[in-house]
């Protein structure tokens, strides 16, 4: 997975899902036999997820950003364009919710919440702190659900 990682990220710049982070996500994958995905903020997550065979939805609010990353996909990810406030999609189903759009997350993490009972959030804590961004007050919003992850990264997953 590590050699896929390298050679997938070819292109993307320094933002992009570290590998470390995607380890983790891979161990939720594989842990809860995650097969459908919705994903806030294109990327080279989005191709992973893609090539791994797990279906996407992915949401993305730079239009020019959008069609870069769906020029390199394989076609079978859903790619759809939104302005980060008012969620375009009838709510449904998935396996689980991926957050790693622009800021402010709020309104993804809530709607990420309201599609599944599994949720990974990037940038979790200090990695927003890190960058000069705030948590924009979603740790609230995970109270009552249970971090599972091992905490080793800023990749931060909840389970409901």
């Amino acid at each position: 997975m590590e050699e896929l990682h390298r050679q997938m990220s070819k292109g993307f710049n320094n933002k992009s899902l570290k590998l470390d982070r995607w380890i983790v996500v891979l161990d939720v994958l594989e842990k809860y036999g995650v097969g459908s995905v919705l994903e806030f903020g294109s990327g080279l997550s989005t191709l992973l997820f893609e090539k791994l065979g797990v279906s996407v939805i992915s949401l993305e609010t730079n239009a020019d950003y959008l069609r870069w990353v769906k020029s390199r996909s394989r076609g079978d990810a859903k790619f759809v364009l939104w302005d980060n406030e008012n969620f375009p999609l009838a709510l449904q189903p998935f396996d689980m919710t991926f957050v790693d759009g622009d800021v402010p997350r709020r309104s993804q993490a809530q709607t990420a919440k309201q599609c599944s009972s599994l949720v990974c959030m990037d940038d979790w804590g200090r990695g927003l702190r890190q960058r000069g961004w705030s948590t924009q007050g979603c740790e609230d919003l995970f109270t009552d659900w249970e971090r599972v992850d091992n905490c080793s990264t800023i990749l931060a997953v909840f389970e409901k």
